[in-house]
């Protein structure tokens, strides 16, 4: 097995869509030789993944390429179920799709050997299409939908770290918010947040001067944004939750991402609906944006009377003019160039 160096991205919407572009040695990655590659981690739902891309040989007379989805907890695939369907595609030239593997609802189990698929691609067809390999890279797209309940929030298998914080126990790092200031761990804070780790590691002020300054936040959010990382709780929740979701969005936070997601979910009313789709779009909050959705659906009617809509229509409304006109003086300024 082999890890990738390439990269992953996640954009989150009705289905979470992850493309994974990585080098492929066709010379190397042979239909008889045993190969597996792996992507990095990427987070969905508070949740840890990789895709992986293996050859299988059935009677040493059927090669076979697969590429399939992986539950990570601890380095170790997840050995509890979640119920999702995935696709996976091969992207060739001009992003078409060319092979493809998909997993149809299910209890999903992360182990390539219990009936995942229901295709595979043969060997000898995939490493022969040159249409998959521009510049012998490869990309794999994944679409992946949870079914109707979201997977549950992972439990947490950290100590209590609250009282370092609280106390300031051996602190190396000052978080700074406006004129105030928190004093914290770098190892604390790049465990678990990747945004952290990178500004932490980098030549950066933050790793240079061993300060972190944060000015798109109250100092309140902030505070309890920390809370979290220390104890895996967040006391304030229900008051700081759009803020929250922002900020854990923003650090990449998952499980407390997924908290803050959960919350607003079952605060969604005929008066909240308009904010919170907004509020969803803008974090790629995948779960909001769904029962945001529904919700809306059910309840057109009444959401259609509220401020907030009429505000939302106003405001698209204002944004179309201002294109048109923009558009209107560049088609002008083209014609007198003219």
């Amino acid at each position: 097995m082999e890890n990738s160096a390439g990269s992953v991205k996640v954009v989150a919407d009705t289905a979470h869509k992850v493309s994974w572009t990585f080098k492929f040695d066709r010379q190397r990655y042979t239909r008889s030789t045993d190969w597996k590659v792996e992507s990095e981690r990427f987070w969905i739902y508070g949740n840890a993944w990789k895709l992986c891309f293996q050859n299988r040989t059935f009677f040493d007379t059927d090669y076979y390429v697969d590429a399939y989805l992986m539950l990570i907890v601890d380095d170790q695939p997840k050995q509890d179920s979640i119920e999702l369907s995935y696709r996976i595609h091969a992207m060739g030239h001009a992003n078409c799709k060319t092979f493809s593997w998909a997993c149809k609802p299910q209890k999903y189990s992360p182990l390539p050997n219990r009936g995942q698929f229901d295709m595979s691609v043969n060997a000898d067809t995939f490493l022969a299409n040159n249409e998959v390999f521009p510049e012998d890279m490869l990309t794999l797209r994944c679409d992946i939908i949870f079914e109707e309940n979201p997977p549950p929030i992972p439990d947490c298998h950290l100590t209590n770290q609250l009282r370092m914080l609280t106390d300031g126990m051996f602190t190396d790092v000052t978080v700074v918010v406006g004129e105030r200031q928190i004093r914290a761990h770098k190892v604390v804070l790049a465990t678990h947040s990747p945004v952290f780790e990178a500004m932490l590691r980098a030549n950066m002020q933050e790793s240079s001067q061993n300060v972190i300054k944060i000015d798109d936040f109250e100092y309140e959010v902030v505070q309890e944004m920390m809370t979290y990382i220390y104890s895996d709780s967040s006391p304030k929740i229900e008051n700081l939750v759009g803020s929250l979701l922002r900020a854990a969005d923003k650090y990449d936070l998952g499980r407390l991402k997924a908290l803050c997601e959960q919350t607003l979910c079952n605060k969604v009313s005929v008066h909240t609906a308009v904010e919170y789709q907004a509020l969803a779009t803008l974090c790629n909050a995948a779960q909001l944006q769904r029962s945001v959705t529904v919700f809306i659906t059910n309840n057109i009617a009444e959401v259609l009377k509220t401020d907030d809509w009429q505000r939302m229509v106003q405001m698209f409304s204002l944004s179309y003019i201002c294109q048109k006109d923009k558009q209107n003086v560049e088609h002008d300024d083209k014609e007198d160039h003219d």
